[in-house]
């Protein structure tokens, strides 16, 4: 009994004043820890009830915070958008009177195309793949393409290919930020053969659009099945030089470019 005198005492019993008096029988003690428990669930409730409404007023501080930190990244990426236009146009080619060429440069190896080929061509499967080539733009405007990143894709199939959004962005911010080079070129594989396997589809088309609108100065290229690459723009004019051996041209024109790729071990005649 003397425990349950401590708690009376602690939860509003007999004051020190009053010399506490044991309960006469068992019913005075349940009363008694009822009291108690009565107040501790109250305490409880209230204590609760403050709880919530702190984290209420974190979660609003938070959530304000948030919001103006989303807007801010927002601005500052619609300002390096307007800022990367900019810089693209200018990388594109400034003569030395200081105009703007209407025809881009880019320049690659045979080896790379066939390379990028192989990497690309139907596997897995046969299902579609895709790759951003990356590089550096020279003092004489040139776009070398020089390496190849393969996309990170949502949906992989024959036909089409969609990549990742969120890790597609991550990817071009890395080209740019981390690695400090500059997507030239975005490539994908196609399910046909010859030159009319590499023919754009309107989606095809609409994804050079787009990066065309962002500012990349990029061309598209795809890959047939037997050995043939196009390469092709919407927006520019372009001239593509192939450097080394095991890459013929068979279409030419101010948007567009066909090769035929081989080994030159194998097929030194052409």
């Amino acid at each position: 009994m003397r425990s349950m005198e401590k708690v009376v005492r602690l939860f509003g019993g007999a004051s020190k004043s009053e010399p506490s008096e044991r309960p006469p029988c068992a019913e005075n003690a349940k009363e008694q820890i009822r009291i108690c428990d009565t107040r501790l669930a109250n305490s409880a409730r209230a204590n609760l009830s403050k709880m919530q409404r702190s984290f209420a007023a974190l979660d609003t501080d938070w959530r304000r915070e948030l919001e103006s930190l989303h807007q801010n990244v927002r601005l500052l990426g619609s300002a390096r958008e307007a800022l990367d236009t900019v810089v693209n146009n200018t990388e594109s080619g400034i003569a030395n009177d200081g105009s703007m060429p209407q025809v881009a440069q880019f320049v690659v190896t045979a080896a790379s195309l066939r390379q990028w080929s192989r990497q690309l061509a139907f596997k897995n499967g046969g299902v579609e793949q895709a790759g951003f080539v990356t590089g550096f733009v020279t003092e004489t405007q040139k776009r070398m393409l020089s390496n190849l990143q393969r996309i990170h894709y949502d949906i992989q199939s024959a036909t089409a290919v969609v990549a990742d959004v969120s890790k597609t962005h991550r990817q071009l911010f890395d080209i740019r930020e981390v690695y400090d080079e500059t997507l030239i070129a975005t490539l994908h594989s196609h399910p046909s053969a010859g030159t009319n396997g590499t023919v754009p589809s309107n989606t095809d088309e609409r994804t050079q659009e787009r990066y065309e609108r962002m500012g990349h100065r990029t061309v598209s290229g795809i890959f047939s099945t037997d050995g043939y690459v196009r390469f092709f723009s919407c927006g520019f004019e372009f001239h593509f030089e192939v450097q080394g051996k095991g890459a013929k041209g068979v279409v030419k024109e101010p948007k567009s470019v066909v090769y035929r790729l081989f080994d030159p071990r194998e097929d030194a005649g052409q």
